[in-house]
């Protein structure tokens, strides 16, 4: 076990200052793997603000595109649509990762209080060297703990960058449209005119 092994470890007449230093270091240690899994909850918190984003974006595409009089050509709407939809889906799963990075599923291990009573009962040394021990194991589980919200959190951040890509090629794909497609037939303006003189001619 490893309390044997910490026992073992330290001898002498410096067996309190070196089970001190032991404890010391053991919660060190345990305080790191709490604040990975903290930080990583407060950046996948603000990844979570992308579900909205997405709300927002798609009621506004889905009304452009649901309405024929504004984007004109069965390819141009597919496109937009298409993009619209890659766009949606990229932010809504980021959201989804990014809530499970916060959720409550696995919890933080702490040494445990009932056997503050069982410690104070033995030498400092035994106590200290006992607390390091259950402070070590503790850290062994958040780290996997803290592990798994960064794993997740690394998936948030991926669909979130497909997102922006997506989001890239909708306003490309909107701006090509405005450019190219969204201007008025300039020719029947102008040949229609002439057509009307003909007819008047003839009917003289």
């Amino acid at each position: 076990m490893l309390v044997g092994r910490l026992r073992s470890a330290i001898s002498g007449e410096d067996a309190a200052d070196r089970s001190k230093e032991i404890l010391a270091e053991a919660q060190k240690i345990f305080a790191d793997a709490e604040a990975r899994g903290e930080g990583a909850e407060r950046r996948a918190t603000t990844l979570q603000g992308a579900v909205a984003i997405a709300t927002s974006v798609l009621l506004a595409g889905g009304a452009l595109l649901g309405d024929p009089s504004k984007i004109h050509g069965g390819a141009w709407r597919s496109l937009l649509a298409l993009a619209l939809f890659l766009v949606t889906v990229c932010l809504v799963m980021a959201g989804a990762r990014a809530l499970a990075a916060t959720a409550r599923i696995h919890v933080y291990h702490r040494p445990t209080p009932d056997n503050i009573v069982e410690r104070a009962e033995k030498n400092t040394s035994d106590a200290r060297i006992e607390l390091a021990a259950e402070t070590l194991e503790d850290y062994s589980f958040n780290h996997q703990v803290a592990s798994w919200k960064i794993a997740y959190l690394a998936a948030a951040a991926w669909w979130f960058r497909g997102a922006l890509i997506s989001l890239l090629a909708l306003a490309t794909l909107l701006s090509a449209y405005l450019a190219f497609a969204s201007q008025p037939d300039r020719s029947c303006k102008t040949e229609r005119p002439h057509a009307v003189r003909i007819i008047r001619v003839l009917g003289r």
